[in-house]
């Protein structure tokens, strides 16, 4: 048997028999790890990039978007305010690109010094525009008459009017209605704007720059404001879903026939009318007969005897104008503190409405566009 290499191994190291003791095996030491073997040249490795980044620091060109990545000192107090800065100058850029609509300092206004005669009183159309999709205009009438000739083609003017007005109903579906911009006029101190229902079932909304601009600008858009608002009341209380614009008798209305039709049980205009009623049914009736007569100074008397049941002198005109005028006073003005008279009652009528209300903000917010210290100031209607 070939003999083996390795030293002999003791078995029994206690052996008395033995003369002289074996030498012990050497110790052998474990094998470093890896991380202890290399460990001088790992952190040599991180020294080195530590300062390969701050030379690249040193030596590398300012540049602002440093600022956005955080290398750089940043005093978020200015940061804050830089965005507040940016945003500010976004808010001003839309607001002047709604202003470059509403406001055209190249318009000349020909009804400003033009003479009228009795015959015109009751208003003369000068030009009807059709009504696009997209909100744009389209000639359809056009008034032949040479003193108006100027007028009829002065059509930035009529686009102006119309981006004032037609910005105030805008994100209102029930502005769809309207089918037709019409340039009217009564001359100065007339007629400002009206909304009429024609014989074709057409909405229709008639403006007199005469009554508008002066010098080619707006100048009282608070009344301007109010009046369309007012308008855009009878459209609300008197449309196809509100009212049955095919039925002119009295035996088939269920309600109360008005010259559009007869309101729907459960419209606008026949709960507010309900609401009306509930007041003293002599008071009621001589209303009504006060609006049979036509006479505008009975109206007025019967008015000032009852102040308490109307928001305006005008409201006591008739029925829908009674409607409207309490509509623009929902939106124009705060909510009544009390719920006592019956004017105050008339307003916060609109309120039990959620669809009502929430159109009452978007219109309060399409005034601001045209005229952002409207509700800034005391609301005094002429």
């Amino acid at each position: 048997m070939e003999e083996n290499n390795l030293p002999s191994q003791t078995t029994n190291n206690l052996n008395p028999n033995n003369s002289s003791p074996e030498t012990p095996p050497p110790i052998i030491a474990p094998a470093p790890s890896f991380f202890k073997k290399h460990l001088w040249k790992i952190i040599s490795g991180i020294l080195a990039l530590i300062l390969i980044f701050f030379v690249i620091l040193y030596f590398l060109p300012y540049d602002e978007e440093y600022d956005d990545l955080g290398m750089n000192d940043i005093n978020f107090e200015d940061e804050l305010g830089n965005l507040d800065d940016e945003l500010n100058n976004t808010l001003k850029e839309n607001e002047n690109t709604t202003n470059q609509l509403l406001e055209n300092n190249n318009i000349v206004s020909y009804l400003d010094n033009l003479e009228y005669t009795d015959e015109e009183e009751n208003g003369t159309d000068l030009v009807t525009y059709l009504i696009n999709t997209d909100n744009t205009l389209q000639q359809d009438y056009l008034n032949k008459t040479a003193k108006y000739k100027q007028e009829v083609n002065n059509i930035d003017e009529h686009e102006f009017i119309w981006n004032y007005t037609s910005e105030i109903f805008s994100n209102i579906p029930e502005k769809n209605y309207i089918k037709k911009f019409i340039i009217n006029t009564d001359g100065p101190e007339g007629n400002l704007a009206s909304m009429h229902l024609s014989d074709t079932n057409t909405w229709e909304i008639y403006v007199d720059p005469a009554d508008v601009l002066k010098n080619g600008k707006v100048f009282d858009s608070m009344d301007f404001i109010y009046t369309v608002v007012h308008e855009f009341g009878h459209l609300i209380t008197l449309n196809e879903r509100q009212v049955d614009h095919g039925i002119y008798y009295e035996d088939e209305c269920e309600t109360s026939l008005i010259s559009e039709g007869c309101p729907y049980v459960t419209s606008y205009y026949n709960q507010f009318e309900n609401l009306s009623m509930m007041t003293k049914e002599s008071d009621f009736d001589n209303w009504l007969d006060a609006i049979d007569t036509g006479d505008e100074d009975e109206i007025y008397y019967f008015y000032e005897d009852h102040t308490d049941n109307f928001v305006t002198p005008y409201a006591a005109t008739d029925q829908a104008e009674d409607i409207a005028e309490s509509f623009t006073n929902f939106v124009l003005r705060d909510k009544p503190t009390s719920n006592t008279t019956l004017k105050d009652q008339k307003v916060n009528f609109f309120y039990q409405f959620s669809e009502l209300v929430n159109m009452r903000q978007q219109l309060r917010d399409n005034v601001l566009v045209v005229d952002n210290t409207f509700f800034s100031k005391p609301l005094i209607i002429k």
